[in-house]
């Protein structure tokens, strides 16, 4: 099985990406252009500082603030600014999906980079309109250049095959507007072939690292929300499976208590309850093999089918009742490799009391001086043999005032100690035999408290106890 089997679905886990780096993209591009701009204006203040400091000194025409008084020079600032609040306006109110915003990235970068080399080309004719031809001009402006891409690179989550774009039309702008303007020298080559290749690579290896550094924390957010809504739906399921338990039956000639703890949020355990017009009351207690969600959506089933063979045939024996659970399984659930085990009781007013045991671990009757009496197996577990195979076997038993009937599922004898060594039906026994009527707690809680005092570690299976059993009057 595919390692992702236990991550988020893959379209829900993109879609989540996406969404984060369009989000991502709008607010960082927005910090670039407001960072860009604040640059540019701190430059020009600096400038213009500088000037009217020194505005009495010889010289004053040289310093960074009179430039601005050159068409070329002040056209090139005009554009810039241009680009980058064109820019911001398009993210903010007319781009609409993050590829937009990457595209207008790219033709920030790109303009921006041919207005430096603009730039560059205008202060060469500024110098040669005032103090002759200078050369290297042109060095500076791809660093400029790979400083921009850095900066965009280091706010913008964009991926490194994203950030290259840009470089691979100013790179080229650069050395043929280098070579047209002034000879190659040893600057061009130490700035263009050593300086900027080595801030290029830092910013695309920050690429690299911040998209997948973003795809990690999406991914693991992704996985974090999907395990709140597992969670909650899990609880949701857990109340809607015990809603299916009856009530506590603690007035009336026939008492019920009951205790229930699944192995997970759900489990595959079960209990029905169904009152004869008669008065007799009938127990079934069913568990469905495995665990968690599958066992619980087999417990739902059975539910069906239970309910409706009572609604059918309100007075039917466990005998009756086994064999058609049984049938259901071998036709519906056998297939799936899904079976159950079961012990179904009816008591009637007057103690009589008729039982049947399908492969499930054996009952107890507790009567009231203490003693007990074993409620073995007399059948096959359900869906393990066709109708013509199979034989309830129910059994008749009579229960006085105060005995109890003891019925439970695997779990309890299954817990395990920390040497290994399990509770095993000589525990419940055992238990059992402790209890005294005249403890604080009734049976149905007194014996899951053993269970749990005893069991070392989480539970490793569902556990559910009932006691039933006749009161005077």
């Amino acid at each position: 099985m595919s390692s992702r089997a236990n991550h988020p679905p893959l379209l829900a886990l993109a879609s989540a990406f996406e969404e984060e780096v369009e989000r991502l993209l709008r607010l960082r591009f927005t910090w670039l252009i407001s960072l860009w701009l604040g640059l540019i204006g701190l430059q020009y203040a600096l400038a213009g500082a500088v000037y009217l400091a020194v505005r009495s000194m010889e010289g004053v025409e040289a310093a960074p603030f009179a430039m601005l008084r050159e068409p070329i020079l002040l056209g090139v600032l005009a554009l810039r600014l241009a680009t980058l609040v064109a820019a911001l306006v398009l993210v903010r109110k007319v781009v609409k999906t993050g590829r937009g915003v990457v595209r207008t990235a790219y033709w920030v970068l790109i303009l921006s980079g041919l207005w430096s080399i603009g730039g560059a080309i205008g202060e060469e004719i500024h110098h040669l309109n005032t103090e002759g031809w200078r050369l290297g001009a042109m060095a500076p402006v791809i660093l400029v250049i790979a400083l921009s891409h850095f900066f965009a690179c280091g706010l913008l989550p964009w991926t490194p095959r994203q950030g290259v774009q840009p470089l691979l039309v100013l790179y080229p702008a650069w050395l043929i507007t280098t070579a047209l303007v002034e000879p190659l020298g040893v600057m061009h080559l130490i700035t263009g072939a050593l300086v900027a290749p080595s801030i290029i690579s830092v910013g695309l290896l920050l690429c690299w690292w911040r998209i997948s550094r973003l795809r990690n924390e999406v991914e693991v957010n992704q996985l974090r929300r999907q395990f709140s809504r597992s969670r909650r739906d899990l609880i949701d399921a857990r109340k809607i499976h015990e809603r299916r338990f009856p009530r506590p039956l603690e007035q009336g000639p026939i008492r019920l208590a009951y205790a229930y703890e699944p192995m997970r949020q759900v489990g595959g355990d079960f209990l029905h309850v169904h009152a004869a017009p008669d008065g007799a009351l009938s127990v079934v207690l069913i568990d469905v093999t495995g665990h968690g969600i599958p066992a619980a959506l087999t417990v739902n089933r059975v539910d069906g089918e239970v309910q409706r063979l009572y609604a059918e045939q309100p007075d039917a024996s466990p005998a009756e009742v086994v064999a058609r659970l049984n049938r259901y399984f071998h036709l519906v659930m056998a297939r799936h490799s899904i079976f159950a085990t079961a012990v179904l009781c009816r008591i009637h007013l007057d103690g009589r009391m008729e039982w049947v045991n399908a492969g499930h671990p054996p009952a107890f009757i507790r009567r009231r001086d203490g003693s007990l009496e074993a409620l073995e197996s007399t059948a096959f577990m359900l869906g393990a043999a066709p109708d013509e195979a199979f034989d309830p076997g129910m059994q008749a038993a009579s229960l006085e005032v105060d005995d109890l009937v003891i019925l439970y599922t695997d779990g309890a004898i299954e817990a395990v100690d920390e040497r290994g060594r399990q509770f095993g039906v000589r525990g419940v026994e055992q238990v059992v035999a402790r209890w005294r009527p005249d403890f604080p707690v009734q049976l149905a809680q007194f014996l899951p408290q053993a269970v749990s005092e005893y069991r070392h570690g989480a539970t490793q299976d569902d556990v559910l106890i009932t006691t039933v059993s006749r009161a005077a009057g």
